[in-house]
């Protein structure tokens, strides 16, 4: 699966092509019962799963230094460069340097749940039927990326003596050098753990240049091809030809099995240290009373009831420690891991949420009024919690294109759950049996949030006075989101003839949020209050259907505003989806029950999604998958 790629770093530019080798196992078995006699009903549940997620990544990957390059950016925040005289993507002659990369990583996840649940009818002149239940689940996940660490320095400041285990990364690179006058080609370099099978070769320009003619080609098909909303953008460039490449380097230490363990620098074999691993174990258990009555003459009916539920982590990761160090070519460096260690710890919380629902007839079978108010909580996705952490020093060196202050990527033992109360008013009017209109007012104070990936910027992290600028997840606290939703739905049944199966859905949704004091959110950029994560000001569907007989059709139109992500790019800024409306039909015929044929169309408009940095000049990303259409046969026993 090739990927192709232009990129350009600290005034050199670069084109790749990524190929994937990807399989993904899962396996699942579930079993349960039911049970009922008289006024009791009991349900269980007994199920497991597990899956098995393996990549291996190549990376071929062209570069040039081309001093005087030009980036400029259009009307769009589109990239358009502007190479100086000499130099051009498409010159075998302009390129000094071609690399090979692996990267391999294998994740594992399983789960295994037990879940019981009873019901009983009551006959009460209030309550009508109690639920409770208890549910246990245990859920495992680990990652194990390239690896590679410092297994013992035994003791002393002396490295000769020190023991590696080497990395399953590989990297070989050949080298053409420009400022090279000497007459003879430079020594390769030595390798050095934990990448010990990162290796390069240095060749004179027509070398250089035949590699480079040899293995190019161009991307295949018309970039953005069929996209209209794209201007002046080059249909294709030169790209590496994975299969004509791989040739030309050494393959030798391609090895998955290196991902586990791999042979230390003292000829013992060392297991590598997981990325990431992680077990969550969850308890839970719930009580809930339904009850019907009347009021005032009129029918009220709903439910009250508590879950309880406690969470336990156990997470454990590799705190990596790394120098940077520059090679002294441009802004080139190398990085040297000097320490690292595993870090298990344990967290656990415990929550009580409480919840209650009603609804009433004000007018029999024409206008009711809803109303709910609960306590809810969402666990955070259990690799956030690992307590790994990379940093870099030397990484915020001027030298090496840094800006000022050494970086850490890390994640966090301490994140909370997303925890918020709910309160819901819903008016709804039925004025015919084909018509509602339904007016929806919610209110979420919530007290933790989530932020998937977010820039702290001057961070003390192992609190020892030393500032990282680190990246990662991290909780935000206390903020109120309030809003409206109309809705009307209405069944055309007054037309005639075959008209009559048509039918219209509406829907508009208005949000606002506000911060809790000294808790909102600031752009890095320009110290300005991020919006709420995920949240679009305004949204809207409009649907069109028609169900009559063996035909259904339905044609639906999803609106949302430009709303914050909640992560960050790669240069610490907030990331932003742009405003983006989609159109979707899709007409289904039921030849019998056990017979249907659908033809089903995606995105219709042929909209795009686009990312950005806080800015339409700032884009990050344009993702086009342009119309997709589904014709299916569903047949059932």
């Amino acid at each position: 699966m090739p990927v192709h790629r232009r990129r350009r770093r600290a005034g050199a530019f670069s084109t790749s092509a990524r190929d994937f080798k990807l399989k993904i196992t899962s396996d699942y078995l579930s079993t349960g019962f039911n049970f009922k006699r008289g006024e009791l009903e009991v349900e269980g549940l007994l199920n497991t799963s597990k899956s098995t997620y393996h990549n291996e990544t190549n990376s071929i990957v062209l570069t040039q230094n081309a001093p005087g390059l030009k980036v400029q950016l259009d009307d769009q925040g589109l990239p358009h460069f502007t190479f100086p005289a000499g130099y051009s993507p498409d010159d075998p002659n302009s390129y000094v340097q071609a690399q090979l990369q692996y990267r391999p990583y294998e994740t594992k996840n399983k789960e295994d749940q037990a879940k019981l649940d009873f019901k009983y009818r009551l006959a009460t002149p209030f309550f009508n039927k109690l639920w409770f239940g208890a549910q246990g689940r245990r859920s495992d996940s680990q990652r194990y990326d390239g690896g590679g660490y410092l297994a013992s320095n035994n003791g002393t400041a002396a490295t000769a003596d020190d023991i590696y285990v080497p990395s399953a990364n590989v990297n070989s690179t050949i080298l053409y050098d420009p400022f090279n006058t000497t007459g003879k080609l430079r020594a390769s370099s030595i390798p050095t753990y934990p990448n010990f099978y990162y290796n390069d070769k240095y060749v004179g320009k027509a070398d250089m240049a035949a590699l480079i003619a040899a293995v190019s080609g161009r991307t295949p098909g018309t970039f953005f091809g069929g996209y209209s909303d794209v201007r002046n953008v080059p249909s294709g460039w030169t790209t590496p030809v994975y299969n004509n490449a791989v040739q030309y380097f050494d393959t030798s230490h391609f090895n998955f099995d290196s991902v586990y363990s791999a042979t230390g620098s003292d000829g013992k074999v060392y297991p590598q240290i997981p990325t990431f691993k992680v077990r969550e174990e969850v308890r839970a258990a719930y009580m809930r009373a339904d009850f019907d009555t009347e009021l005032f003459n009129r029918n009220l009916w709903g439910n009250i009831g508590v879950r309880y539920t406690g969470t336990r982590n156990t997470s454990t990761g590799l705190n990596k420690l790394t120098v940077r160090t520059p090679t002294g070519i441009g802004t080139a460096y190398t990085d040297t891991v000097i320490s690292n260690g595993i870090v298990s710890v344990d967290s656990k919380y415990h929550d009580y949420l409480p919840s209650a629902n009603a609804m009433m007839w004000l007018i029999p079978d024409q206008f009711m009024i809803r109303l709910g108010w609960g306590k809810v909580m969402a666990r955070p996705a259990i690799d956030k919690l690992v307590p790994a952490a990379s940093c870099i020093i030397g990484s915020g060196s001027n030298l090496v294109g840094g800006d000022g202050t050494d970086d850490c990527t890390a994640g966090n033992p301490d994140l909370k759950p997303y925890r918020a109360t709910n309160k819901d008013l819903s008016l709804e009017y039925y004025p015919s049996a084909d018509t509602q209109l339904t007016a929806g007012f919610f209110r979420k104070e919530i007290d933790s949030y989530i932020v998937d990936k977010a820039l702290r910027k001057g961070a003390d992290l192992f609190h020892n006075g030393v500032l990282f600028d680190v990246t990662g997840p991290m909780n935000g606290q206390g903020a109120t989101t309030n809003g409206v939703e109309l809705t009307w739905r209405q069944a055309l049944t007054f037309l005639p003839g075959y008209a009559r199966g048509l039918g219209l859905d509406m829907n508009y949704t208005r949000m606002n949020y506000k911060y809790a004091p000294g808790t909102a959110l600031i752009n890095p950029l320009d110290g300005t209050e991020l919006t709420y994560p995920g949240l679009s000001k305004n949204s809207y569907n409009a649907a069109i259907w028609y169900d009559l007989g063996p035909v259904n059709a339905r044609v639906a139109y999803n609106y949302r505003d430009r709303y914050y992500t909640g992560n960050a790019d790669q240069a610490g800024n907030p990331t932003f989806q742009q405003k983006s409306g989609y159109l979707d039909a899709k007409i289904q015929w039921r030849y019998n029950d056990k017979v249907t044929l659908s033809l089903e169309g995606k995105n219709l408009t042929d909209q795009a999604q686009t990312t950005d940095g806080g800015s339409s000049l700032r884009v990050n990303e344009v993702a086009w998958a342009g119309r997709r259409y589904f014709l299916t046969l569903s047949v059932k026993n």
